[in-house]
């Protein structure tokens, strides 16, 4: 099952940045990747969940310094650290 509350903003026809497509509450999963396509080698839109075991992402997510989600990688979640405004 996939599930997302996340929307993506394009630049002339490419998903650029990853915005919530609706209010998203503190604790909330915020997006499932336990439907992604299991790879032994990382790539672009790849999230690393142990040493040699990358899933297929939904799409880019960004680094941030002070992140607003975080991916559980045992249960291939992401989750909300904070409440999340729409847009």
């Amino acid at each position: 099952m996939f599930i997302s509350k996340v929307l993506y903003k394009e630049v002339d026809g490419v998903p650029r940045t990853a915005v919530a497509g609706e209010f998203i509450k503190k604790g909330s999963i915020v997006c499932s990747i336990k439907d992604g396509k299991e790879m032994k080698e990382r790539g672009r839109f790849t999230i690393q969940v142990d040493k040699d075991k990358h899933i297929g992402g939904p799409g880019t997510f960004f680094h941030s310094c002070d992140p607003n989600c975080y991916w559980d990688c045992e249960n291939l979640l992401l989750i909300a650290r904070r409440d999340i405004n729409k847009g």
